[in-house]
């Protein structure tokens, strides 16, 4: 019985309703308001064709960080940028990175 009970709590397995959600919510909020604090220049870089996280997420979390720059780039997915997007960003970094 407590193995069939286990199974069906797993979150990778089907049952993913809202006895999961508060367990999410709680990990959101748990370090979400802690991103005000980051003091380390920050640079978002965040695929237009995401299919995991949609752009929201990154002007979100750039918006969450005091001084954060979000270069959206075109065509990217949720991998490092295909060569054919360096040139949006290589440039970003390097500006990013300059002293």
């Amino acid at each position: 019985m407590a193995r069939a009970r286990r199974a069906d709590l797993r979150p990778d397995r089907g049952q993913r309703g809202e006895l999961h959600q508060p367990l999410r919510a709680r990990r959101r909020r748990a370090w979400r308001h802690r991103l005000a604090r980051i003091t380390a220049p920050t640079l978002v870089l965040h695929g237009t064709d995401d299919p995991f996280l949609p752009p929201g997420h990154g002007e979100a979390l750039a918006a969450e960080i005091p001084g954060a720059r979000l270069v959206p780039v075109p065509g990217a997915g949720h991998e490092p940028p295909p060569r054919s997007r360096w040139d949006v960003v290589l440039p970003a970094i390097v500006e990013h990175t300059r002293p």
